[in-house]
């Protein structure tokens, strides 16, 4: 498993996007709280998704239950279209939970 990853660029953040639910069966995001500046160019969301795994992080697909929470930081532009986006995730717990099973 790799640590921090950055990905630039609309096709291959979106290939990345595939790549994850591929491996999330049955995937929900249950976007818990959001927050946005005055300004609407920053926006904060803590959230939880769940699933079952489907090879997350290079695991055995053992159908097993997921459950990450994290928070997503996005920079927004005038004209509303995400600039940047920071996610923060248990990974790591996950992963650890996936190979204990």
């Amino acid at each position: 498993m790799s640590g921090r990853q950055q990905r630039t660029g609309k096709d291959n953040l979106k290939n990345w996007i595939k790549e994850f639910f591929d491996k999330v069966n049955d995937l929900e995001v249950d976007a818990g709280e959001t927050f946005q500046n005055e300004e609407g160019t920053r926006v904060t969301s803590r959230w939880v998704l769940t699933g079952t795994n489907n090879g997350l992080f290079g695991t055995r697909p053992n159908g097993e239950e997921i459950a990450l929470s994290g928070i997503a930081v996005f920079a927004v532009d005038d004209d509303g279209k995400v600039e940047r986006l920071k996610v923060e995730q248990d990974s790591f717990e996950q992963y650890r939970r996936l190979l204990a099973d």
